[in-house]
């Protein structure tokens, strides 16, 4: 299962790879065609594919960011959930683990982690330490960090887990109003962005 999630991943990179390369070819293109009207500033595809990549991994990186936290806040309310039927810890992120699955379908971000962490804890790996292992993102480490500490303390777990829902709930809340606000000023700096290589297009074939 590990391995086809791999080779799945490693597809998707493929797939996206191609996609930018296609982009930064018509870039370039446009750019050759407006502004020095001639084949041999194809040449500058090279270091524009390397700069959009970089662009483009960064943009990738942090909409992945965004709905791993999405997905692992609806992870702890399952979770919350399950603690409170009487589960124990373990129990409770195997449940949760097939009900992400049924939430956001096969092959969602958080759901492959909890598929990869259960199978390590059903190998008899501390849950605290196979989670720290997993899942890059700044909320979800300090939680693995407070889940190791509970752990060792026996504190309210239950508590913790709530306390991490309300917070991450709240910082989502507070970056969709950030880019709500924003959408618009993005929009028009699009606009403003394209305006130019429009006119130069007009005037080109006019």
């Amino acid at each position: 299962m590990e391995k086809q999630g791999e080779i799945k991943e490693y597809a998707k990179i493929r797939v996206g790879r191609y996609r930018e390369i296609l982009i930064a070819s018509g870039i370039t293109a446009l750019i050759a065609r407006l502004f020095y009207q001639s084949v041999k500033a194809l040449l500058l595809f090279f270091p524009v594919c390397y700069f959009y990549r970089r662009y483009s991994a960064k943009k990738d990186q942090e909409k992945r960011k965004r709905q791993l936290l999405q997905e692992f806040r609806d992870c702890m309310e399952m979770i919350e959930g399950n603690l409170l039927a009487g589960y124990a810890l373990e129990n409770a992120f195997l449940v949760a683990g097939k009900e992400m699955k049924e939430l956001h379908g096969e092959g969602g971000l958080m759901q492959t982690e909890l598929e990869i962490i259960n199978r390590k804890v059903c190998m008899n790996q501390p849950l605290e330490i196979v989670f720290e292992q997993r899942c890059g993102v700044e909320e979800i480490q300090n939680f693995s960090e407070v889940l190791s500490f509970a752990k060792r303390s026996g504190g309210n777990l239950v508590g913790i887990i709530q306390n991490t829902v309300r917070n991450i709930s709240s910082k989502i809340q507070i970056e969709e109003e950030i880019q709500t606000m924003i959408a618009q000023k993005k929009l028009e700096q699009k606009v403003m962005n394209v305006m130019p290589l429009f006119f130069l297009f007009y005037l080109d074939i006019t």
